[in-house]
C-alpha cells in the first residue's frame, strides 16, 4: 500500500452503488484530479478503481485514514 499516486494512475473508477438501481455499481472513470464521481456525484470512496489512460485496471483504494490520506494497492 502506498499514499504516492504512480505516474500511470491517471483515472480512477467509482465503486459505489447507483442510487435507485439495487445491486448495480456506478464505474464511471473520472480524472485523479476530481475528488467527487462526474456521475453520480459522490466522493471517491474505498474500493475505487485505479486505472491507467487506456482505462486498464491498476490497482484499487484499500483505506482512506481519518486525516483523509488514500492509500492505494498497485497490481
Amino acid at each position: 500500500m502506498t499514499s504516492t499516486i504512480r505516474v500511470d494512475h491517471t483515472h480512477w473508477a467509482c465503486p459505489l452503488p447507483l442510487q435507485g438501481w439495487p445491486g448495480v455499481k456506478c464505474d464511471q472513470g473520472n480524472e485523479m484530479s476530481a475528488e467527487y464521481c462526474k456521475n453520480c456525484k459522490k466522493k471517491r470512496a474505498v474500493k475505487a478503481k485505479a486505472l491507467n489512460r487506456n482505462g486498464d485496471k491498476i490497482g484499487k483504494l484499500i483505506e482512506i485514514t481519518a486525516t483523509g490520506e488514500e492509500l492505494w494497492d498497485y497490481d
